[in-house]
């Protein structure tokens, strides 16, 4: 099973826009950026929270079953 930032990472490539374009819309280091698209860094939650708007994504939280 993906992770979820394995997920936001395949988004953004998706996404068509380039990761130029996205820094600047959601005001973003691109070093940042690119730590976090080649899974070496992360992205804070005010960042991600900035980068699902942009994405048009909604993130849904899912109650666990117990023993897990």
């Amino acid at each position: 099973m993906a992770s979820f930032s394995d997920e936001i990472r395949r988004m953004v490539d998706r996404s068509g826009l380039s990761r130029y374009r996205i820094c600047q819309e959601i005001d973003l280091d691109q070093a940042l950026m690119s730590r976090f698209m080649s899974g070496q860094g992360g992205l804070s939650i005010k960042s991600l929270d900035r980068l699902a708007k942009l994405l048009g994504l909604t993130v849904s939280v899912k109650k666990r079953k117990k023993g897990r």
